[in-house]
């Protein structure tokens, strides 16, 4: 979804539907984890993409559980525009760190600024 969108409602309805286990088969096959925190607490939403053959029966106790109990959010997930920051001045930053023509300390000296300059806040949502 972006901000600037025509369509706020239908990207909001998409977008729902995009995280939805119930209408979407990546969750059941194993391939991804749903959001919504029902799904790691409730025992028939977890059964809903968990009890089947993608899933062991230990997948409850090492993945469902222990996300539930120790999942912490990205932090990029809650910095406003982390998107930009990460695009203009993180991700460079860090492929120069890989190069090793500098040294990470010279480079994340000069990115530390850019970076404090384009910081907004952060997003208060509630997640795993």
């Amino acid at each position: 979804m972006f901000a600037g969108t025509k369509h706020v409602e239908e990207a909001v309805e998409l977008f729902a539907f995009h995280i939805d286990p119930r209408h979407v088969d990546l969750y059941a096959r194993g391939l991804w984890m749903p959001q919504e925190r029902r799904y790691y607490e409730d025992q028939a939403a977890i059964d809903s993409w968990t009890r089947n053959d993608s899933h062991p029966p230990e997948f409850r106790t090492a993945v469902v559980d222990y996300a539930r109990d120790h999942g912490v959010p990205a932090f990029g997930n809650r910095i406003r525009d982390m998107t930009v920051i990460g695009s203009d001045v993180l991700t460079p930053a860090l492929q120069e760190i890989e190069s090793g023509k500098r040294p990470a300390a010279a480079i994340l000296k000069e990115a530390a600024p850019k970076i404090t300059a384009m910081l907004r806040g952060r997003h208060h949502n509630q997640g795993l």
